[in-house]
């Protein structure tokens, strides 16, 4: 998901750190899972299984080893590590990004942010998105008044974030962030407020005001742009932005406890361990398994877990959202795009979001000479686009571009590509959610082990378990920490800590009468 500047002012009642309990997760990680070259006879069985090699699952491997839990073992169905953190050569030989593309919020007095460590440690290359740095279109040419009702949702936003600090000090409830944008002052009635609204809202959260928690989407938003700091470096490392994870994984030395090419089909649990079993029929044993499936994953069938998960655990994964965020990228005979631009903004007529934000990749410090763009398609029009050919969505994007830049421009694409992250059964998305009324307990039982109490032996980690940092590749990180160091602890102690709430209830107050 993109941060925003300039959002990020008055937010002192909103430094939260008082997560529940094992509080850390916009995405990472491998929903089914498997290493390349394998044999039959390879060991099938380890103390713990981890299930998915992306950010979480890397994490947890190199944190049990730090911890001297050397015996674990790595099941992942892609051909490489990474999870959601993939690449893609484009037709001109340019490499970008089909999921993850940005460390969003690097490191300031406050804290660093460990994405932003690794990708350090790496020599990423980077460069500075700002979203600031927009000119705004509709379908007539520029579109007027938009810079003022930028700043106008600016301050709003700022706002939004203040009272929801206040509201979270004193327990009250949760409304959706629609709710909270009207009570900060912001009420979009026009195509071009609407526009403005879904480039900062939704082109973060790949979901609407409406579909997102007021509270949570401001503990998000605070603890990385308020913590870390204000800035998004976007990969344009042509190696790939998942060298991060090669680079940390390396010395370890332990290509042998990876299993890629491998997916997961059925996971069984009891107290006395995990077995696992691939869509090959091979099947894996340990005391523990670590599953980091993205929550998309969880939704659906495509694996099936013995027994079924309970209800209060079932309830509160198919309660979260699991958010698509599709990047199309398209390549053109010539660049017709403002010299110094990184975006456009697109007000639609009568469509809210549609192809909101595009970005400029033949710029300065990012890639010249490359003329390409991509723009990005979120939620049910992400899922539309899926469904359609490539031609399809190319000839009516250069519609749209045409229109914004007019009849002069020589607007004549080559090549169009963008990954389908909904359909694809490995993640069934691109990076989760926090809907309104959500409760906190919810997600301490989306994070709880199974069996429940203190026998645990299937675990959970990734970007959905973490309360403050969802969504967000540092909350993939840390969520694998926590649990990790609970498993850890409790080979000491013999006993995890794991709760949970068999019931979920509402709040009640006594109401006053007159």
């Amino acid at each position: 998901m993109l941060g925003r500047l300039g959002l990020l002012c008055l937010l002192s009642a909103l430094q939260i750190a008082a997560a529940p309990a094992s509080a850390s997760a916009k995405a990472s990680s491998t929903a089914t899972a498997s290493s390349s070259s394998s044999s039959s006879s390879s060991k099938q069985n380890a103390k713990v299984l981890i299930l998915g090699a992306g950010v979480a699952g890397i994490t947890a491997a190199i944190n049990l080893q730090k911890a001297g839990v050397t015996d674990w073992l790595i099941i992942d169905a892609e051909p490489q590590i990474g999870g959601r953190m993939q690449s893609q050569k484009l037709a001109n030989g340019l490499v970008v990004e089909r999921g993850p593309n940005w460390v969003q919020g690097l490191n300031s007095s406050s804290g660093f942010n460990p994405i932003w460590r690794l990708a350090l440690d790496a020599n990423l290359s980077t460069s500075i998105s700002d979203f600031s740095n927009f000119t705004a279109y509709n379908l007539n040419g520029k579109a007027k008044g938009v810079d003022d009702l930028y700043d106008q949702y600016s301050d709003a936003f700022a706002n939004f974030l203040s009272i929801a600090g206040t509201k979270l000090d004193q327990n009250q409830f949760d409304y959706n962030a629609r709710g909270g944008l009207f009570r900060a002052g912001w009420n979009p009635l026009t195509p071009e407020a609407r526009a403005v609204e879904a480039y900062n809202y939704d082109m973060e959260f790949a979901q609407s005001p409406s579909d997102s928690s007021w509270t949570y989407s401001s503990v998000n938003t605070n603890d990385t742009f308020n913590l870390f700091s204000a800035d998004n470096a976007l990969s344009i490392d042509q190696r790939g932005f998942s060298v991060i994870l090669e680079h940390e994984f390396a010395p370890l030395n332990a290509s042998s406890k990876l299993r890629l090419n491998t997916t997961v089909k059925k996971v069984a649990y009891s107290t006395s361990g995990v077995s696992v079993t691939t869509t090959g029929g091979q099947k894996f044993t340990g005391d523990y398994a670590i599953c980091t499936f993205s929550v998309g994953v969880l939704q659906n069938s495509d694996v099936t877990f013995s027994p079924s998960f309970p209800v209060w655990k079932q309830d509160a994964i198919d309660s979260f959202a699991m958010a698509v965020y599709t990047k199309i990228f398209i390549t053109f005979t010539e660049k017709f795009w403002a010299a110094n631009d990184q975006f456009a903004l697109y007000v639609d007529p009568a469509v809210r979001a549609r192809y909101v934000q595009f970005q400029f990749l033949d710029v300065e410090d990012f890639f010249p000479g490359s003329k390409t763009l991509f723009v990005t398609a979120l939620g049910d029009q992400a899922v539309a686009v899926e469904a359609r050919s490539e031609q399809d969505v190319q000839d009516e994007i250069v519609g749209i571009l045409k229109g914004m830049y007019g009849n002069k421009a020589n607007i004549v694409a080559t090549s169009i590509y963008y990954p389908r992250w909904h359909s694809d059964p490995l993640y069934r998305g691109s990076y989760s959610n926090w809907p309104a009324g959500y409760s906190p307990l919810s997600q301490e039982n989306l994070r709880a082990g199974l069996p429940a109490g203190k026998d645990a032996r299937l675990l959970f980690a990734g970007e959905a378990l973490s309360y403050q940092w969802y969504g967000f590749l540092h909350g993939a990180y840390y969520s694998a920490l926590d649990t990790t160091n609970g498993l850890i602890d409790s080979f000491k102690t013999s006993k995890l800590n794991e709760s949970y709430y068999p019931v979920v209830y509402q709040s009640t107050q006594q109401s006053i009468t007159f």
